[in-house]
């Protein structure tokens, strides 16, 4: 069975305390106990103890730094949307495999509304971008019907949803 990170069982809530935690670790996900202790005002039982539930809840998924390809010879990063001809389940499993493997895929979604499929490009240049989506429209001619590309330009927001956490506390 594939992991799939929005199904879930039951709607976890967190309270003022997970709050205060989550706070720290967006400022520093290693951060180590004591310092999250010390800057969110928890024991650090407390905190240790909070932090395992709530991985082992899937509130928080991973921790992982957020990464600017553009610094490290990657300017191009681009959204780009597939709609299928057919919905063949192996064919869709090789095309997942496909770009899971491809070293210049960052994203993969499978995704509703009128796309079956969005995944996010690091290219070093338009030529490289250009070689890549041609790669994948070539190997998958025959899955799919309809494709487009949006390059991001500039980023507004990279939000951490602490926002959306915020709204379940006042609920």
């Amino acid at each position: 069975m594939k992991y799939n990170p929005f199904a879930i069982k039951d709607i976890v809530h967190l309270d003022e305390t997970d709050m205060k935690i989550l706070k720290v670790l967006y400022q520093n996900a290693r951060a180590p106990i004591k310092e999250i202790s010390k800057k969110s005002r928890v024991q650090r039982d407390v905190v240790k103890y909070r932090i395992d539930k709530m991985l082992k809840n899937n509130v928080i998924r991973f921790f992982t730094p957020v990464l600017n390809p553009a610094t490290f010879g990657f300017p191009i990063f681009t959204w780009m949307n597939f709609i299928f001809q057919s919905f063949d389940a192996t064919e869709q499993s090789k095309f997942q495999k496909y770009l899971m493997m491809h070293e210049n895929v960052a994203y993969i979604s499978k995704v509703s509304g009128k796309y079956n499929y969005m995944i996010g490009i690091g290219a070093r240049n338009l030529q490289h971008l250009d070689e890549i989506i041609s790669s994948i429209i070539e190997k998958f001619s025959h899955l799919i019907k309809e494709y487009n590309t949006s390059s991001i330009i500039n980023e507004t927001k990279y939000d951490n949803m602490i926002g959306m956490v915020n709204q379940q506390i006042k609920i």
